[in-house]
């Protein structure tokens, strides 16, 4: 997940968005913020809102995805934490990318939420990374 807001904070592409991130420990989620602040040079970063979300707790997951319009699930691996982050962002009406290279998780997720997804107007994309090309 820190390569991954490390992208986003460098990227001007993503300058007039807000990001947040989540995680199970808000201390954690400081420490990495700062870490990344001070690597790439960028200051908001220290500054980005930070979500309590755990992928066993669906009322946490649900409480982030009311709060996205995108989200990005670094969760892995995902055949035992991904599902519960996808349910929730369509439940919740955001839309959903992941960089999984599991593919009997992709194409779990693809059989059992595609139509739910566009029913509730959403786009669930899986193996969004590099190392998925």
């Amino acid at each position: 997940g820190s390569y991954i807001v490390r992208a986003l904070a460098a990227s001007d592409l993503f300058k007039r968005k807000t990001i947040a991130v989540a995680g199970r420990s808000e201390a954690k989620l400081r420490t990495t913020l700062d870490e990344i602040a001070l690597d790439i040079g960028v200051d908001e970063v220290r500054g980005y809102p930070t979500i309590i979300a755990d992928s066993s707790d669906e009322e946490s997951l649900a409480s982030m995805a009311k709060q996205a319009t995108v989200i990005i699930n670094a969760v892995g691996p995902y055949r035992l934490h991904g599902e519960s982050v996808v349910r929730a962002a369509i439940d919740n009406g955001a839309n959903h990318i992941d960089v999984s290279g599991e593919p009997a998780y992709l194409e779990k997720v693809e059989m059992k939420y595609a139509e739910r997804a566009r029913e509730a107007g959403v786009y669930v994309v899986g193996a969004c990374g590099y190392g998925n090309v």
